[in-house]
C-alpha cells in the first residue's frame, strides 16, 4: 500500500491504475495515505537516509563509469530530432560571470577567521528581505524555508554554537543544542565533516507542509528551487569574497531534526563555508 501511495505521490502511476493490480480496499488505503502528509514526509525522509548512505559508503557509481556510460549513449546529449548543430562563438563578459568563474567547490579550510561583518554579509546576501524584495524568489511568494547555521568557532561576539536566521527581521537566535559537544557521534550533522571542521555549516530546513497545501504535490520541486537559489548565492557570495563553498546532500537526519521543535520541518540540505588564506 505504502509502494502505491508513493507512486501516486510521484505521479507515476494513475489511480485507475494501480485499481487494476489492488483491491478497492487496498486502493482506497493507499489513496487515504496519500493525503496523510506525515506519513509521506517520513517515507520522502527514509528515501534521501538511502541516497545518503549510499553517497557516504561509496556506492554510487564513480564518474569515469558515469563517464563511460554516457559515452556509450550519445542519445542522452542531443535530441533525436537534431538537424544543425550551430556554435555560439563568444565570450560572456560581465561581473556576473567573472563570479561564475571563480566559483568553486572547496572543502578544505585555510587560515583566516571570519569577522562579524563576513558572517553578517553572507547572511544578508543568502536569504533575507531587502528593502521590499527577497534575494531570493520562491514560489507564490511563500518563502517556506528556514536556515540554521552551526559556528564551528567564535566569530567576533558570536560564540560556537547553533543559530537560527530569522530572514525576515535578520536577526540570529542562538539555540541551545546540546548535540554540538556530545562525543556519541562525532560525524556533524553533514556527513563527511569532521567534527572539528573550521568555518560555518548552513542546514537548510523546509516547512514543506505550508507549500504543499497551495501546490500539492508540485511542492517537493518548487522547495528545491527555492533552496537551490539560496545555495547559489552563497556560492556567488564566497566566490567574490575567496571564501571556500561546498554543498552536502548527505546530511544526517537524526541530527538535524534535535536542532528543531518543529516535527512540520524537513531537513534538505547543508553547505560548508571556509575561510581561506
Amino acid at each position: 500500500i505504502i509502494r502505491h501511495t508513493v507512486e501516486l505521490a510521484d505521479g507515476t502511476r494513475s489511480k485507475k491504475e494501480i485499481l487494476k493490480d489492488v483491491s478497492a480496499e487496498e486502493g482506497q488505503c493507499a489513496f487515504a495515505l496519500l493525503e496523510d502528509y506525515d506519513v509521506l514526509r517520513d517515507i520522502r525522509s527514509m528515501g534521501r537516509h538511502l541516497l545518503s548512505w549510499r553517497s557516504v559508503c561509496g556506492v554510487s557509481p564513480a564518474l569515469k563509469d558515469v563517464a563511460k556510460h554516457t559515452s556509450e549513449r550519445p542519445e542522452l546529449h542531443l535530441p533525436v530530432t537534431t538537424i544543425e548543430l550551430i556554435d555560439i562563438d563568444r565570450e560572456p563578459k560581465g561581473n556576473l560571470f567573472d563570479l561564475l568563474k571563480k566559483r568553486r567547490s572547496i572543502r578544505l579550510a585555510g587560515e583566516m577567521k571570519f569577522t562579524e561583518n563576513d558572517l553578517a554579509d553572507l547572511l544578508l546576501h543568502s536569504y533575507s528581505v531587502n528593502g521590499k524584495c527577497m534575494t531570493v524568489p520562491s514560489a507564490g511568494a511563500l518563502y517556506s524555508i528556514r536556515m540554521y547555521l552551526i559556528l564551528k568557532d567564535d566569530v567576533g561576539s558570536f560564540t560556537r554554537g547553533l543559530y537560527y536566521w530569522v530572514h525576515t527581521s535578520r536577526q540570529l537566535a542562538k539555540i541551545d543544542w546540546p548535540a554540538l559537544d556530545s562525543k556519541k557521534d562525532t560525524r556533524g550533522p553533514i556527513l563527511g565533516l569532521e567534527e572539528s571542521s573550521k568555518g560555518i555549516s548552513f542546514i537548510l530546513f523546509s516547512h514543506e507542509e505550508r507549500v504543499r497545501f497551495k501546490y500539492g504535490n508540485d511542492s517537493v520541486a518548487m522547495i528545491h528551487l527555492e533552496a537551490g537559489h539560496i545555495i547559489q548565492n552563497i556560492y556567488l557570495y564566497c566566490s567574490e569574497r575567496g571564501f571556500g563553498a561546498c554543498e552536502y546532500s548527505g546530511i544526517d537526519l537524526d541530527l538535524c531534526n534535535s536542532m528543531v521543535d518543529n516535527r512540520s520541518l524537513i531537513p534538505l540540505v547543508g553547505c560548508h563555508v571556509t575561510p581561506q588564506g
